[in-house]
C-alpha cells in the first residue's frame, strides 16, 4: 500500500509538473486535491489558502515577479525607504563560475534567487568549492515552481547571490519570523525554531503577543515562547511590515532577528504554495477571521 501511494504521489507530481506553465489553474486543483484531500473552491473561495490561490491564478502582479526574487526584492525595499532591512550583499551571478571564492569572506550565505530553500552556508575552513558550484548549477537549473503550480517564478531570472552570514549570538542559530499580512495589515507571526537538531518547531503569535494555540495542537513550550521578541523589536516588525505589504491583498514578510537588529530574509506570496493547513486553521478562529473579507 505504501508502496503504491509513493507511485501515484509520484505520478501527481509529473501531471502538475506538466500542467504548470500550460493550465496553471488545472495544475493547482490536481495538487490542491492531492495534498489537502478535498476540491479547491475558486469560484466562491472563503479560506486563507483558498483566497491565496485565487490571487495566484487571476491577480498576478508585477510585484510578485520583483519581489518573490531575492535579488529583484532588494530595490523594492530600497525604494520603500527601508534600506536598513537589507543584509550586505557580496555579490550576485548568473552562473556558480563566475563566484570568484577568494575575495568572499571567511563565512557567508550562497542562495538561488528564484526559489526556496535553496541556500548553502559556507565556511572557507571546509569549503568544497566545485562541490558548492556543481550544487548552485543544479539548483539554478531547476524550474522551481513547477512541481507546486507556482508558475510565477518560472517568469523570475534564475540567478545566485552571495550575503553576509546571520547568526544570533546568543542562541547560535537564526530564526525566521514569518509575518502574514493581509490588505496591508500585518496579522501574525509565525517563528520557526531553526534547531540544528531535533524536530521543527512553530510558534505563532499575534502583536499583541497573545499566541495563537490551534484547537488539538499543545500548548508551546517555554523555549519557544521566549522566541517573542522584546516590545521594541515587535514594534518594527510590525512597523516594516505595514511599509512593505502596503497596497497588497496578501504576502507573508519574513524576517530574521540577528545582533537586535531586524533584517529581510524574503517576501512570498504563495506561502507554503497554498497548502498551509495550519494558516486556513488561524483564520477560521474568530479573533483573526475578518482579516480575510476583502481578499480577492
Amino acid at each position: 500500500m505504501h508502496r503504491l501511494k509513493n507511485i501515484y504521489t509520484q505520478l501527481v507530481t509529473l501531471l502538475v509538473s506538466y500542467l504548470t506553465p500550460r493550465n496553471p489553474v488545472l495544475a493547482t486543483r490536481i495538487l490542491y486535491r492531492h495534498v489537502v484531500g478535498r476540491k479547491l473552491n475558486l469560484k466562491n473561495p472563503t479560506t486563507y489558502n483558498e483566497k491565496l490561490l485565487w490571487l495566484k491564478l487571476y491577480n498576478e502582479t508585477p510585484l510578485m515577479i520583483q519581489c518573490g526574487d531575492k535579488y529583484g526584492v532588494r530595490s523594492y525595499v530600497e525604494e520603500k525607504g527601508c534600506s536598513e532591512l537589507l543584509n550586505k550583499l557580496y555579490g550576485v551571478y548568473d552562473s556558480a563560475d563566475e563566484i570568484d571564492f577568494s575575495v568572499l569572506p571567511h563565512t557567508f550565505v550562497l542562495k538561488i534567487t528564484n526559489a526556496c530553500g535553496y541556500n548553502i552556508i559556507c565556511d572557507k575552513a571546509d569549503l568544497d568549492e566545485q562541490k558548492v558550484r556543481r550544487q548552485l548549477e543544479k539548483w539554478r537549473k531547476q524550474p522551481f515552481g513547477l512541481t507546486t503550480a507556482e508558475p510565477h517564478y518560472l517568469k523570475m531570472r534564475s540567478r545566485i547571490i552571495c550575503e553576509r552570514f546571520l547568526c544570533d549570538a546568543h542562541t547560535g542559530t537564526l530564526n525566521d519570523y514569518r509575518v502574514h499580512c493581509l490588505n496591508g495589515e500585518p496579522v501574525y507571526i509565525a517563528v520557526t525554531n531553526l534547531q540544528r537538531t531535533g524536530p521543527y518547531r512553530v510558534l505563532r503569535f499575534d502583536f499583541e503577543r497573545n499566541v495563537i494555540n490551534i484547537p488539538g495542537e499543545a500548548y508551546p513550550a517555554a523555549d519557544l515562547l521566549a522566541m517573542i521578541p522584546d516590545d521594541a523589536l515587535l514594534a518594527q516588525l510590525k512597523e516594516y511590515s505595514k511599509i512593505l505589504s502596503e497596497g497588497i491583498q496578501l504576502v507573508r514578510i519574513d524576517f530574521y532577528i540577528a545582533g537586535g537588529n531586524v533584517m529581510l530574509s524574503e517576501m512570498t506570496f504563495t506561502p507554503g504554495a497554498g497548502l498551509l493547513p495550519a494558516a486556513d486553521r488561524v483564520f477560521e478562529l474568530p479573533r483573526y477571521r475578518d482579516y480575510l473579507q476583502g481578499i480577492c
